[in-house]
């Protein structure tokens, strides 16, 4: 029903954004290091041609043997297929999957020369090397793509030329064996440091991955600029390197560039030379040290502003034409480095922190250490074209990405199977890093929406997995790039937040201050968090509690019946959509109590049921009133009567956040065929008076799942009545009055009720609405940013050519990227078969979509009940094209099959789904692909237990 596994907001590392500003959702698809790799046909001819080469090789080895060959073939690398044993026997090969241990690297040297004129660059690396634990008599390193011309191996006082035929290429593991029988005596001499020196050349490619090309146009003229993303396994694509997350060192740049071309890195400038061939050389300062994949360097002409945070300069670089839109990004990116530098009472380490809007990115954003990367819709804001859900969106994202100079780049990650301590705490810390700032948007109650919700949809499937993953290998690392390492990740910190401060003031904060501090410019794993926060709080059940919920997939459901007048019984049991009755998966649960006599501590402390007393005289029961429980509760018997008949009164004040969780919890029961749909109905029927952002976008939220659900069911005309006279008095409240004095959470929730509305027939709605874009196509009146977005699906729902063809044209002659992205994803609304083939088809044509927003499109359409099928055969159709758009970036193909099936309903359409995956062959994102057909059968299994029921409770109301 719901794209579960992917993450809401754009911070997955990985991914085509989907931008819905409706529900406050902007979707990203993760792209795993290990999935297919698309490439243009020179490309493909010169991987078979190697390949080729290599199988000749390899059966002269075989028969005249491998000295022989050595020694009459000196120029020649060589390429082995990775089934070798790995031992120190010829070729040397080391065919696991992480490199070597006992060898680190400390600096690195890295002179950088783009020519973007020919689209291609050259390095030259210098690296110095840790080599006193070494066991092998051969270095092994990470490379993908990249020819080296020239190596050599020193030590302090000799030298040695390594001939490419001691080059020995493993393409499968992306790795790289420099072999030397000098290095093997030197090591036995002593010698516990050597310099590898490097010459390496590619092309440069418009593939959104390593080191790649993006464009923009600039007073009528294209522009160029040559920039990187590394996270997590692509710095191996612009040096050779040992990219592997602990194998921190420093780091020199060197940018050397043509024409008026400048460059940015991690560090600021140290000097700027002009080169006897008229070339400028920029030069860096020296980093601190940090891992390969928070490396940046950026080739460009932009414009930035600047202000100061303290003693850090902090800068916003975007294209000279729309540098009018960064100066809310620079006050957000200010203030954030204050508050944290407060917060975690550890001060931001660098000189300066720039932030940069690339035309053409794969992700929202990237916190490379001192330059940030960001999609433009992520940090660029115009006041008069963006709307609040762009506001919110581009500061949160601002926020959590300059968190992670702190969680991630001070402390990483000592393997990518602990991620969620970079993005789990990044996702929390934004809430942090933005609240203060503008108090009124009430984050951490929507942190219910953006996080909490979506984590427990994703985490209720069986396919989940566990926020910390034991033995992750290479080619799984971009599949922990999803809403368990992000929201649940968050989530649980936030529970832990919450349990510390209820027995010890201020224990949370010293716990990250201990932790960020013991383990600065190192790294640490989820083990070392745990006892950091444990000593700080001296509280030992901070390790059970901790352990159950990282270590364990899925969550807990806590069932509370009243079992006699004086006794309740609280259970615990996994909380599935579809059920495993054989699991006895206990957690340890922090679990309070609020009734009219005070707060409860009933913590289930890894027992499956315990017993309390209760009185009615008590009044009111509620668990998890807070909102800080990652876990769901279901009231049994007089109880849940007892909140029906509270919230139908004003006598008893129940806060939105109950509110919130107890619609959020009472839908997901439903949908896990634990409870009938009468309960969710008569919830829903008594918050027609509220006004609440965050409670009405959880019910918007479970009524657009009914609805994919019912979409082809008798029922769907009676589902349809009863959702438009549900949002009756909220349409009225919110109306279409825009002014000056509308809160920033009016300005959210009146475009989702309006869409909501329209789509179930509101015909004041409707008209209201295509008068507003008439007025904005034929007299270019302007219809205010907040709106656009409803209004523009709302035409294109009832619409036709006219509205689609102006969309279209918008989105090109626009300058703000989110107004672009708005335009597009509107056409996905359309109703007229015709007009979605148009959508789909401009989805894969570089003149009008950026490959970036390819899916955003293509979702856009599978969204719609109408374009669904559309959607899923031009999938299917243009399957090859459409990868190939990517520009040869590795792509998670997993997400994509999710974007466009997750919503199906019906046993045929989940056999065609597994039938595409087998004949693909497709194993990139096995994890999403897994998720999307358990969602599927779930949608198929929940109709058949539901229709009836929810049929015949429309007919009775």
């Amino acid at each position: 029903v719901v794209m579960e596994q992917m993450n809401v907001r754009d911070r997955s590392r990985r991914g085509a954004l989907l931008e819905e500003e409706d529900d406050m959702q902007d979707i990203e698809f993760d792209l795993p290091s290990g999935s297919k790799r698309w490439i243009d046909p020179a490309k493909k001819k010169k991987i078979i041609v190697g390949g080729t080469i290599a199988g000749i090789i390899l059966l002269i080895i075989v028969i005249i043997g491998v000295s022989s060959y050595m020694n009459t073939h000196p120029d020649h690398p060589v390429v082995v297929d990775p089934v070798n044993n790995g031992t120190d026997e010829p070729p040397y090969l080391w065919n696991q999957p992480r490199l070597p241990t006992g060898v680190s690297p400390v600096s690195y040297l890295l002179r950088v020369e783009p020519d973007l004129n020919k689209f291609t660059f050259n390095v030259y690396e210098r690296i110095q090397i840790n080599v006193g634990s070494m066991k092998r008599r051969s270095l092994v390193l990470h490379t993908s793509g990249l020819t080296i011309t020239h190596a050599q191996i020193s030590s302090a006082s000799n030298q040695q030329v390594i001939p490419q035929s001691s080059i020995i290429y493993n393409p499968d593991l992306e790795q790289v064996t420099f072999e030397s029988d000098t290095l093997e005596k030197w090591i036995t001499s002593g010698i516990t440091t050597v310099t590898l020196e490097l010459n390496v050349t590619a092309n440069l490619t418009e593939s959104l991955s390593g080191f790649y090309l993006s464009s923009y146009t600039e007073n009528g003229v294209k522009e160029w600029l040559a920039t990187t993303d590394f996270e997590p396994t692509s710095a191996r694509q612009a040096f050779v390197c040992f990219d592997e997350p602990a194998l921190k060192a420093t780091f020199e740049i060197v940018v050397v560039t043509q024409g008026d071309y400048q460059a940015l890195s991690n560090m600021p400038l140290n000097s700027t030379t002009t080169l006897a061939d008229g070339r400028k050389e920029f030069q860096f300062l020296p980093s601190v040290k940090m891992s390969t994949y928070l490396v940046c360097f950026i080739v460009h002409k932009f414009a930035s502003i600047s202000t100061m945070a303290n003693n850090v300069t902090v800068s916003i670089w975007t294209t000279p034409s729309t540098i009018n839109q960064a100066e809310f990004a620079l006050n957000v990116s200010a203030t954030a480095v204050l508050t944290y530098n407060n917060y975690y009472q550890i001060p931001y380490v660098l000189p300066k922190l720039d932030l940069i809007a690339i035309p053409d990115y794969p992700n929202g954003a990237m916190e490379n250490w001192g330059l940030i990367t960001f999609r433009q819709t992520a940090l660029l804001y115009d006041e008069v074209e963006s709307s609040a859900v762009n506001k919110q969106r581009v500061a949160l994202v601002i926020a959590h990405e300059i968190a992670h100079q702190w969680f991630g780049n001070l402390v990483t990650m000592e393997w990518w199977s602990d991620l969620w301590l970079n993005e789990g705490f990044a996702s929390f810390m934004e809430y942090v890093g933005v609240q203060d700032q503008f108090p009124d948007w009430e984050l951490w109650n929507q942190f219910l929406l953006e996080d909490l919700s979506g984590a427990k949809r994703l985490d209720a499937l069986s396919t989940s997995h566990p926020i910390q993953v034991s033995n992750l290998l290479p080619s799984e690392i971009g599949q922990q790039f999803d809403s368990i390492s992000y929201s649940k990740g968050a989530c649980v910190i936030r529970m832990l937040e919450a349990f510390l401060g209820r027995s010890a003031a201020n224990a949370f904060k010293n716990g990250l201050h201990d932790y960020l501090t013991k383990n600065s410019f190192g790294n640490a794993d989820t083990t070392n968090f745990i006892d950091a926060m444990a000593t700080a709080s001296n509280f030992p059940d901070v390790i059970p509690l901790m352990n159950s919920f990282t270590r364990q997939k899925n969550y807990p459901l806590i069932t509370i019946d009243a079992i006699s007048d004086s006794q309740i019984k609280i259970s615990q049991s996994r909380f599935l959509y579809v059920p495993d009755n054989g699991n006895e998966t206990l957690w340890w649960v922090p679990i309070f109590l609020q009734m009219n006599n005070g707060t409860h501590d009933r913590s289930l402390k890894q027992v499956a049921e315990q017993t309390s007393s209760y009185s009615e005289a008590n009044g009111l029961l509620l668990a998890n009133v807070d909102a800080s429980g990652f876990y769901r509760t279901k009231y049994q018997g007089n109880l849940w009567e007892n909140i029906l008949t509270s919230l139908a009164s004003t006598s008893t004040p129940i806060s939105v956040e109950t509110k919130t969780v107890l619609t959020d919890d009472t839908f997901n029961i439903l949908l896990a065929n634990m409870d009938g749909p009468e309960k969710y109905f008569q919830l829903i029927s008594l918050f027609t008076k509220e006004t609440d952002y965050v409670l009405w976008q959880t019910i918007l939220n479970s009524l657009n799942s009914l609805d994919v659900l019912l979409a082809l069911q008798p029922s769907y005309g009676r589902f349809s009545k009863f959702a438009l006279s549900l949002t009756t008095e909220i349409v009225d409240y919110v109306g279409f009055d825009v002014n000056d004095a509308d809160t920033h959470l009016l300005k959210l929730l009146r475009p989702s009720v309006l869409r909501t509305a329209a789509k179930y027939g509101d015909s004041h709605v409707i008209e209201e609405s295509m008068t507003l874009f008439r007025n904005f196509r034929q007299n270019s009146t302007n219809i205010p940013a907040d709106l656009r977005q409803a209004v523009y699906v709302i035409a294109m729902e009832n619409g036709g050519d006219d509205e689609f063809e102006f969309l279209l044209n918008r989105s090109l002659t626009t300058n703000v990227a989110s107004e672009k992205l708005r335009c597009l994803t509107s056409l996905g609304a359309a109703r007229q078969p015709h007009l979605l083939r148009r959508a789909l088809d401009a989805s894969i044509d570089p003149k009008y979509v950026r490959s970036q927003d390819t899916m955003s499109v293509i979702s856009s359409v599978a969204r719609n009940v109408i374009g669904r099928d559309l959607a899923w055969d031009f999938f299917r159709e243009r399957f090859t094209d459409i990868m190939k758009n990517q520009g040869g970036a590795t792509v998670n193909v997993g997400q994509y099959i999710s974007s466009v099936a997750s919503g199906f309903t019906t046993s045929q359409k989940l056999e065609e789904v597994q039938d595409f995956v087998k004949s693909k062959e497709l194993s990139s994102g096995s994890r999403s692909i897994e998720q999307t057909i358990e969602s599927i059968q779930r949608n198929v299994k929940w109709l058949q237990a539901n229709a009836d029921a929810v049929d015949a409770w429309l007919r009775s109301h």
